[in-house]
């Protein structure tokens, strides 16, 4: 690729430039693609493992302690 544009810039050359250019992009987006597939195979692989280590441990209940059945603490109801 870069002999081609080299060449074209040293003759003046044009005819091809363009599709020198249409193939450099076309490169380009795959080499992105597989960056990015392998980087989401990682991540995904990563979470996954992530997951099993929370389902290993028990979740704390983030709630506040409920009043006990006899209505400590409770609010009157008014019937």
């Amino acid at each position: 690729m870069a002999k081609g544009l080299a060449f074209i810039e040293r003759t003046q050359e044009r005819y091809y430039e363009a599709e020198l250019y249409r193939i450099k992009g076309e490169l380009l987006l795959v080499k992105a693609r597989e960056q990015a597939t392998g980087k989401g195979q990682r991540k995904g692989k990563n979470q996954k493992s992530k997951i099993k280590r929370q389902k290993q441990q028990p979740i704390p209940d983030p709630r506040p302690p409920s009043p006990n059945a006899q209505g400590e603490g409770a609010l009157p109801v008014h019937a």
